[in-house]
């Protein structure tokens, strides 16, 4: 689910960016918080489907450890962009693939219990 969300994230980037000329800042948020609220769906469907933490603790913590993982990843793709000069897109690919060890680890200790 991680990587499908990951990719998801990218395309709907790249669409925005490339495609529809929206800054890049903007379309990192945007992208991001979609795929966040995607993961949080498809990972409690089908990877974390039981967690020993009520479902309180277990959504506010989600998102909390997704607004980490948000805030992540625009501080990489901003140092990517305009310090190294690197382009948007290989700066998004870079920062989605750092961020998603942190979210992985974050959501399965921290937020499932597992």
């Amino acid at each position: 689910m991680g990587a499908f969300c990951a990719a998801f994230d990218f395309l709907l980037y790249a669409l925005m960016v490339e495609f529809l000329g929206v800054y890049y800042v903007f379309a990192t948020v945007f992208s991001t918080v979609i795929a966040i609220v995607l993961n949080y769906f498809l990972t409690r469907k089908w990877v974390f489907s039981s967690s020993k933490y009520s479902f309180k603790y277990e959504f506010s913590s989600f998102v909390l450890f997704s607004l980490v993982g948000l805030l992540l990843n625009l501080g990489l793709i901003l140092l990517f962009v305009e310090k190294i000069q690197m382009n948007p897109l290989l700066g998004k690919l870079l920062a989605i693939g750092l961020v998603s060890v942190f979210n992985y680890f974050s959501k399965k200790k921290l937020v499932f219990g597992e």
